[in-house]
């Protein structure tokens, strides 16, 4: 399960984010939005906890998930540009996140967390 990064913005430590403030950088920041939310399947007990995989490294969700679109801290990135892959459930190079790691941030089985992506979200199958 993935997703494209459309928006980044530099922002100064002690910035909010999400909604009510649910994350406060601690530095100046490089955050990237996605346009995946909870709609889509991506609970929001994910917020503040869990992560996405982008350019092969693990960047933490920054923030409470909204219905459409989730925000990544990506400032330790060495470089990011708007349309990188963000992958929710896969694997790039070593780094990997399953939904047994979603689940066990929400306290609850994989197949809650693959049963609940939307329809709305587009599938490619392979052979």
């Amino acid at each position: 399960w993935k997703t494209r990064i459309i928006a980044l913005r530099r922002v100064p430590a002690r910035t909010p984010v999400g909604y009510n403030g649910g994350f406060h950088t601690q530095r100046e920041s490089l955050l990237a939005t996605v346009p995946c939310g909870y709609a889509d399947g991506l609970n929001r007990l994910l917020s503040n906890r869990g992560a996405m995989i982008v350019r092969g490294k693990r960047v933490p969700i920054a923030g409470v998930i909204s219905m459409d679109l989730t925000v990544l801290d990506v400032t330790a990135l060495d470089t990011v540009d708007i349309g990188d892959e963000a992958i929710i459930i896969g694997q790039d190079g070593e780094e990997k996140i399953t939904a047994w790691e979603h689940a066990a941030h929400m306290q609850t089985i994989p197949y809650e967390v693959l049963t609940a992506i939307s329809k709305r979200v587009k599938r490619i199958y392979v052979e």
